[in-house]
C-alpha cells in the first residue's frame, strides 16, 4: 500500500454512517453484472493469457483447473512486470538478445527458457468467493484489502460455481452516489507518504519500485516535485498489446518511455496524465474525478501540484469499512459499561 491512511473523528461523520447502512442492507445478489463470468484455463500459454487480459480490457481474471474445474487464483495485469524487469536485466547483460517480431515484451515471455506456469502464478493472488446473502459491505472490506476482484457463487459447476465476478469498479458504480454526499475531506483518507519517481529516473526503477511495494501506480514528478504522469497498471497492458514497440527500452527516462509508449497506444490521446484533487475537496470532487478518467486513484497536491497524499477506490472501501468498524466498537464499549465515543 501506497502509505498509511490519517485522522479518525471523520469516522462518525452521518453521510458516512449512510453509506454504511447502504452497504449492510444491499447485498450481492442484488448487483446487476451483465457480463457473464471470464475465466482462464490453466493449460493456456502465459502469452495468450496476458494478451486476452490486455485486448478485453480486463485487469484481473481468475484462473480455472481444468480437471477439477475449480478456481486456482487470479492472473492479473501487474504479473507481467516481474517479467518485464527480468528481461531488462538479461538485455543489460548481453544474455537476451533484441529480437522478435513486433511487442518486445511478448517476445521474451514467449521466449524465455524458463517458463513460469499460469497455474503457479494464479496460486499467488487468491480468489475470494462470497455467497450471494453477503452484504456489499463484505465485498467493499475484500476489495479494499487487496483483491482486484471476488466472485459470487452460486454458478455454473463447469464455471467454478462463480455466478458474477465483482470489480472495484463495478462496486465503486453501486456506491458512488452514496459516497459522493459525504462532507469529508481527501486529507482525512488519504494514503501517504507518497511513493513517486523523478522524471528523469530510469523506466526500470520505476517498475521495479511498483514490484517491490506491491502496489499498481506511482506517480512521476519533475525537478521541482511537481506531479506529471502517473504509471500504472495501464500502461502495463499498453506494453502488452501495442505493437512495434521493439526499440522501447526500459533504460529510457520514465518520461520518455510513457510519451513513446502512449503515442504508440489506442485511446492514449484521450487520457489525461494523471487525476488531482486538493487535500481541502471533499469527497464529491474525487468521485467526479474517477469517474470522468476511470482511473482507480487520484493524487492529493498542494498549490503547487506537489503530491502529498493519494486516496484510490481501495480506499474509499476501506473509510466505510473503518466506519463501521468504529461503530462497532462504540457500541461495544457503550454496552459494557465504557462510556461514549472516543476521539
Amino acid at each position: 500500500r501506497n502509505g498509511k491512511m490519517t485522522g479518525k473523528k471523520h469516522l462518525l461523520d452521518p453521510e458516512l454512517l449512510s453509506a454504511v447502512k447502504f452497504l449492510e442492507l444491499h447485498k450481492a445478489e442484488d448487483m446487476v453484472v451483465e457480463q457473464q463470468p471470464i475465466l482462464i484455463s490453466e493449460k493456456m500459454p502465459l502469452v495468450k493469457a496476458f494478451l486476452f487480459l490486455g485486448t478485453g480490457h480486463v485487469r484481473a481474471c481468475p484462473v480455472q483447473d481444468d480437471t477439477t474445474r475449480e478456481i486456482i487464483g487470479v492472473l492479473a495485469m501487474r504479473d507481467t512486470a516481474p517479467f518485464l524487469l527480468e528481461m531488462h536485466r538479461l538485455q543489460s547483460g548481453n544474455e537476451y538478445p533484441r529480437e522478435g517480431n513486433n511487442n518486445i515484451l511478448m517476445d521474451f515471455i514467449a521466449g524465455t527458457s524458463t517458463p513460469t506456469s499460469l497455474r503457479e502464478m494464479a496460486k499467488k493472488r487468491p480468489f475470494l468467493m462470497f455467497s450471494p446473502e453477503t452484504t456489499l459491505l463484505e465485498l467493499a472490506h475484500a476489495l479494499s484489502s487487496g483483491s482486484h476482484i471476488v466472485g459470487i457463487t452460486g454458478g455454473d459447476p463447469d464455471k467454478g460455481g462463480v455466478a458474477k465476478v465483482v470489480t472495484q469498479g463495478m462496486l465503486f458504480k453501486v456506491i458512488c452516489e452514496a459516497v459522493d454526499k459525504i462532507p469529508i475531506k481527501s486529507r482525512f483518507i488519504m494514503k501517504r507518504p507518497v511513493i513517486s519517481v523523478r522524471f528523469d529516473s530510469k523506466a526500470f526503477k520505476a517498475f521495479d519500485i511498483m514490484r517491490q511495494k506491491g502496489i499498481s501506480g506511482i506517480a512521476v514528478v519533475d525537478e521541482d516535485g511537481i506531479i506529471i504522469h502517473n504509471t500504472s497498471t495501464s500502461d502495463l497492458k499498453a506494453l502488452i498489446t501495442a505493437e512495434n514497440l521493439k526499440d522501447l527500452s526500459l533504460e529510457m527516462t520514465i518520461e520518455d518511455f510513457l510519451v513513446k509508449l502512449r503515442a504508440a497506444s489506442a485511446g492514449a490521446s484521450t487520457r489525461v496524465p494523471a487525476a488531482t484533487c486538493k487535500k481541502d475537496d471533499e469527497l464529491a470532487v474525487i468521485v467526479q474525478r474517477l469517474n470522468r478518467t476511470g482511473y482507480h486513484r487520484v493524487w492529493v497536491v498542494n498549490s503547487k501540484r506537489k503530491p502529498s497524499g493519494l486516496v484510490s477506490m481501495a480506499d474509499l472501501f476501506r473509510t466505510i469499512v473503518m466506519a463501521s468498524d468504529r461503530c462497532e466498537e462504540l457500541l461495544g464499549r457503550t454496552a459494557s459499561g465504557g462510556g461514549g465515543p472516543g476521539p
